[in-house]
């Protein structure tokens, strides 16, 4: 029985596109920051999850990141999406099919940004509004 309801929980993991939440088996975003105003911003979704929504998800965690730093504007300096080997969601994935958490490839959505984030408004295509940006996310996904 509680096999049977582990098994109902990995599905509904796996059966939905990624939401924006940290990294868990049915992916998310992770961030790294590497001086006071670079970060390193991650989305890997699921295999439900479209390539667009994973960038706009990392797009958003960025957005929030600079915010809660103290700064207004972030640009973005490497950029990268892409469908790649995504180990949480291959590691639930693998319940599902029978495997006991052995792991398997599954292909999913991932973006990776590099920011730089400032309080000097730049106008250029690559520097964005964290409040602008955060507030279109939202209202675009209803989070």
């Amino acid at each position: 029985m509680k096999f049977a309801i582990n098994i109902l929980f990995v599905i509904g993991l796996v059966g939905c596109s990624t939401g924006y939440h940290p990294l868990n088996l049915n992916g998310g975003y992770t961030s790294m920051q590497y001086q006071p105003n670079s970060f390193s911003v991650e989305f890997e979704g699921n295999d439900s999850t479209s390539k667009k929504k994973t960038f706009d998800m990392a797009m958003l965690h960025a957005s929030n990141l600079t915010i809660k730093n103290g700064f207004s504007y972030f640009e973005v300096v490497k950029s990268n999406t892409y469908e790649g080997e995504g180990e949480n969601s291959a590691f639930a994935e693998s319940f599902i099919y029978g495997l006991n958490g052995q792991n398997i490839a599954v292909n999913v959505p991932i973006t990776k940004l590099l920011i730089r984030c400032s309080n000097d408004e730049v106008l250029d295509f690559k520097t964005f509004n964290a409040q602008l940006v955060k507030t279109k996310l939202v209202e675009a996904y209803g989070l």
